[in-house]
Order: C-alpha cells, then sequence, then structure tokens
C-alpha cells in the first residue's frame, strides 16, 4: 500500500509540474497575441527579451517556495473551469447560429453534462481553491469592465 502511495504522489507531482509548465508557456504567449488583437492592452504585445521558456522555468522554479498542494488546486480549478466554460461556449455559439468546423454531437446534453460534471468537480477542489480561484475570476473581471469601459471612452472620443 506504501509503495501504491508512492507512486500515485510522484505521477501526481509529474502531472503538476507537466501541466503548470505548459501554462505558464501558453499564458504568456495568448496573453502577447492578446495584447496584438487589441484585447488587452497593445503594451502586453510588445516583445520580451526574456525567451517564454526562460520564463517558464523561472516560474516552475518558484513552485518550490509555496505551498505546491495548494498550487495544484488553484491550478486544477482553472483548468476544469476553462473546460466547463468551453461547454457553454459551444452552448452560446449554438443559439448565435455560429457554425463551425466540428460537429458537437449530443447537443445540448453533452455539454449541460460536461458543464454540470465540471461544476461538481470544481467544488471537490475545497475551500481554498475556491477562494483564491474565485478571486482569481473576480479580479479578472475587474480588470476586463475597467478596460472595456475606457476602451469604449476611447472610441467615443475619436468618433
Amino acid at each position: 500500500m506504501v509503495l501504491h502511495s508512492a507512486i500515485v504522489g510522484v505521477a501526481a507531482l509529474t502531472a503538476t509540474l507537466t501541466v503548470t509548465l505548459s501554462l505558464i508557456i501558453a499564458g504568456s504567449r495568448t496573453t502577447k497575441q492578446m495584447g496584438e488583437d487589441k484585447v488587452l492592452p497593445s503594451l502586453l504585445a510588445r516583445g520580451s527579451k526574456v525567451p517564454t521558456a526562460v520564463i517558464a522555468v523561472v516560474m516552475l522554479a518558484s513552485l518550490s517556495l509555496g505551498n505546491v498542494e495548494a498550487i495544484a488546486l488553484v491550478a486544477n480549478f482553472g483548468i476544469i473551469l476553462s473546460y466547463m466554460l468551453s461547454g457553454a461556449e459551444v452552448m452560446v455559439a449554438r443559439r448565435r447560429g455560429i457554425k463551425g468546423a466540428y460537429l458537437s454531437r449530443g447537443y445540448p446534453y453533452i455539454q449541460i453534462i460536461s458543464i454540470a460534471l465540471s461544476g461538481l468537480m470544481v467544488a471537490s477542489l475545497g475551500e481554498e481553491s475556491l477562494a483564491i480561484g474565485g478571486a482569481t475570476v473576480l479580479a479578472g473581471l475587474l480588470v476586463y469592465v475597467l478596460y472595456r469601459r475606457r476602451e469604449s471612452r476611447v472610441a467615443r472620443s475619436i468618433m
């Protein structure tokens, strides 16, 4: 039983580190692209002199400074929330008549089931990850609202 726990622990740690590293790399690239697309401030679109991989390694090394379990739970919160929102996005797109290249079989039942199961998984992550993840989502929404408000003022002043 001890060997089983050790194997599961090593597998969980490896999975957490792998996912965290991919999120760090994808996050910086996504932020840069969103800056280029003017969805985020264009300041974020400027190229950095530090390669993305170096930033990712430093960020990954910084995980050793904190509670790895809490960091993993918060990362899982973000991943599961993203998956849950994907099902909602498919439903919204279909209701608006937007057709994609991929046919989503079982619409809307598969999406409803995936949203419900993702919600259960998020709820099972624990209070700490829910609090930190929820605060992160609220902070992101606040930044988005403030940025959009500023953008609409700039657009009105140009007209």
